[in-house]
């Protein structure tokens, strides 16, 4: 039996036995009886339990690289009893690839993610020829589809050109499977089928321009190349990494700039240098450490986070973003420019037209005729401002003419009737 054969058996067994038992550690159980290996996440955030082994040297503080999360995964049942026990709701993980004889194609739904992409993958099944191959659903309704490992054809975890929301889980990745229980939503079997080879369109869709996995020279483990889709120009985004601080942070923060990082750039290699410049900045750096950070996050990519973080924290510390270069405001500037790159004396066209601005500007203040009769175009705004401040004054003129004017009246008025009364 294949191994993609022992991964289809293990999990119908397991939601089997959980079915009657209603415990997620006798369903574990039941993949390391098939020899899947597995190991435990967070139920809430869906965080590898496992720690890292801790470094005796101190090199490490935050234990030895590579050791930790789904390298944990085991099929020893002492282990998954002692991690099930101290975490009983834990999710059921088990790494793709080579040790599980599976890869996964994992399609995200609306719910809980940046990018619905069911409907790019209908859209995808719908141009190619079709197949059936084993696929369970998430807890969120998404679709993960499955294919059995080649080692002629090996399957890292870029996602190569496939739509946006699409991701793939092979070697380097992990993904949770069944009866795991998250937000009291299952994941589920929805098509119990062994899993089949991939079919070459979709392993072209993957690998079209993308190098094989390899392995990375200061590294044991095996490292994919991961190319999503950056979010923002990286030149932007090495500029504003540059203002924020790095002093010595503890392993979550620096975790959360690695995920924020690796989001912001598509997981692309200059991420990865963006995030190496900021991160030997600390007196705690480790360049193994560092890259294998980096992998790590390449197995479960990041979708909650990204520029936005990066360059809120970069304003607060006094990066201001390059300016975009600003249209001109009027036409007459935007012909002198043009003007100016074909004139022959481009410095006497240069005053000649800055003469007619100044004219039409003066013009435009002693003459304060009311610029909506002539469309919509204001005249310039300095030119607005004093003609309207020359009606106003004129206005508070006339008004104050009109008001002595009446005075004067009313002064005749009673003198000539103080007359009039002296007269009788």
């Amino acid at each position: 039996m294949s191994r993609a054969a022992d991964f289809a058996a293990a999990v119908r067994e397991a939601v089997a036995v959980y079915a009657k038992t209603g415990r997620l550690l006798d369903a574990a159980l039941i993949y390391a009886k098939h020899g899947i290996p597995i190991f435990p996440v967070d139920h809430r955030n869906k965080a590898p339990i496992p720690r890292r082994d801790p470094d005796p040297t101190g090199k490490n503080p935050h234990g030895i690289p590579g050791t930790g999360g789904f390298y944990k995964a085991t099929t020893d049942p002492i282990t998954i009893t002692k991690w099930w026990t101290r975490n009983p709701r834990a999710l059921i993980a088990m790494p793709t690839g080579p040790l599980s004889g599976v890869w996964c194609a994992d399609v995200d739904t609306a719910l809980e993610h940046e990018h619905e992409s069911v409907t790019a993958w209908d859209a995808l099944l719908a141009e190619h020829e079709t197949f059936e191959t084993r696929e369970h659903r998430s807890a969120s309704g998404g679709p993960h589809v499955f294919f059995e490992w080649e080692d002629e054809q090996p399957i890292g975890c870029s996602s190569g050109t496939l739509p946006k929301g699409i991701s793939v889980k092979g070697l380097g990745g992990y993904v949770l499977v069944p009866p795991s229980v998250r937000k009291g939503r299952p994941y589920v079997v929805y098509r119990d089928i062994d899993p089949i080879k991939a079919p070459q369109w979709l392993v072209d869709l993957i690998t079209q321009g993308k190098p094989q996995p390899k392995h990375d020279p200061k590294s044991p483990h095996p490292h994919q190349p991961f190319q999503g889709t950056a979010q923002v120009d990286l030149d932007e985004l090495a500029e504003a990494m540059r203002f924020v601080p790095n002093d010595d942070l503890a392993w979550e923060e620096w975790t959360s700039w690695a995920l924020a990082i690796f989001a912001a750039s598509g997981g692309s290699q200059r991420g990865f240098d963006i995030f190496d410049e900021w991160s030997a900045r600390s007196s705690k750096y480790d360049a193994v450490t560092t890259d294998e950070r980096w992998y790590e996050i390449s197995g479960s990519p990041p979708s909650a986070t990204g520029a936005g973080k990066v360059f809120a924290a970069a304003r607060a510390n006094g990066w201001r973003p390059p300016l975009q270069p600003a249209t001109p405001t009027y036409a007459a500037a935007a012909n002198a420019t043009a003007a100016n790159a074909t004139a022959a004396d481009p410095v006497q066209e240069a005053r000649d037209k800055m003469r007619e601005i100044v004219r039409d500007f003066l013009r435009a203040a002693d003459n304060p005729v009311p610029w909506q009769s002539f469309g919509n175009k204001p005249p310039p705004p300095l030119a607005h401002a004093v003609s309207h401040r020359r009606w106003r004054r004129q206005d508070q003129n006339r008004d104050r003419g009109v008001g002595a004017l009446a005075q004067a009246g009313r002064t005749r008025a009673r003198r000539l009737c103080h007359a009039t009364t002296q007269a009788q």
